[in-house]
């Protein structure tokens, strides 16, 4: 009696792994099939702008309203790259952390 029970509980923990699994196959392929293919890759050295989107408005110089805030702060320095993330030169001031994903 107690062992039918485990070995259905065991079936159904197998099911749920697989059809979990399986979504998470799928999932992968279809995020692999759209890409990030206009990415713009940066080197160290470079000057690039970031933008606001994302950012609490607290970072960005505010104007009083959310419409006059600009859309992109910088040009800041690219400090290191790996793979996809960049360390930028931020000023301590904004209060941001200087690694972002792009």
């Amino acid at each position: 009696m107690i062992s039918d029970f485990v070995l259905q509980r065991q079936a159904v923990t197998r099911y749920v792994r697989d059809a979990l699994q399986s979504a998470v196959d799928k999932q992968k392929e279809n995020a692999d099939k759209r890409g990030r293919k206009h990415t713009v890759s940066f080197t160290t050295g470079e000057r690039v702008l970031l933008s606001t989107t994302g950012i609490r408005d607290s970072a960005v110089i505010n104007l009083g309203a959310n419409k006059l805030a600009p859309r992109f702060i910088g040009p800041f320095t690219v400090l290191k790259v790996i793979g996809d993330t960049y360390t930028l030169d931020i000023p301590t001031s904004l209060r941001l952390h200087p690694t972002f994903y792009v």
